[in-house]
C-alpha cells in the first residue's frame, strides 16, 4: 500500500492540485485534470492518502476543495483499499 502525504497549505490552485497528485502518483492517462477521473483513477489504487491542513485547501480552492474532499471521504467508503487522512 503507497502512502501519500499531501499539503493543503500548498495548494493554491486547481493546477496544483493536480500536479500534485500527479507528482506522488503513477495516474493512468486517463486520470485527466476533473474531479471524477480522479476518483476513477485512485479508486483503482491499494492508497493510504493524508490531507494536511484541509482548512488552508478549502480556503485555497474554495468550492472545488469542498468537493474534492467530498469526493475523497467517497472514495474512503466506497473503497477498502483506499484510506483518507484529513488533518
Amino acid at each position: 500500500m503507497k502512502y501519500v502525504v499531501i499539503f493543503g497549505s500548498e495548494i493554491k490552485t486547481k493546477d496544483d492540485l493536480f500536479a500534485a497528485f500527479e507528482k506522488h502518483l503513477d495516474l493512468p492517462e486517463y486520470s485527466g485534470k476533473n474531479l471524477d477521473a480522479l476518483h476513477d483513477s485512485l479508486g483503482g489504487m491499494k492508497l493510504t492518502l493524508e490531507i494536511k491542513d484541509t482548512k488552508k485547501l478549502t480556503e485555497n480552492l474554495g468550492d472545488y476543495g469542498d468537493m474534492l474532499l467530498c469526493m475523497l471521504r467517497d472514495l474512503d467508503d466506497e473503497f477498502e483499499s483506499v484510506k483518507i487522512i484529513e488533518n
